[in-house]
């Protein structure tokens, strides 16, 4: 999966990363249990705080969209098994839905952008 990181956006570091993520499991570029890069990997690819990039996952994990597995790293959540979140999330699961649907059905992601 491919990332861009601008650090002279007027959207927060954290939101893009944690963003292009959900993005990337949505779009099925990331597959369900598949391993996210490492906190430091990110970190150096792009020159960012360590820091920085574990807030973005731990956001990913609070909102059902990765898991933490202890002394191995985060990992995408299946999209079946999450848990009922937080209604006001609900959109993004709408986003997801649709997004999942137009997919399946052959449509690319460059063509549901431009629609």
């Amino acid at each position: 999966m491919k990332l861009w990181i601008s650090k002279n956006s007027e959207v927060p570091v954290q939101e893009q990363l944690t963003t292009q993520l959900i993005l990337g499991i949505v779009s099925g570029d990331l597959a369900s249990g598949e391993r996210l890069p490492s906190t430091t990997q990110i970190a150096r690819r792009f020159n960012l705080h360590a820091n920085t990039v574990r807030a973005a996952y731990r956001e990913l994990a609070e909102r059902g969209w990765a898991e933490w597995r202890t002394g191995s790293g985060f990992y995408v959540r299946a999209l079946d098994s999450q848990p009922k979140l937080d209604p006001r999330l609900d959109l993004d699961h709408l986003i997801s839905t649709f997004l999942s649907i137009a997919r399946g059905r052959g449509h690319s992601l460059e063509e549901i952008q431009s629609r």
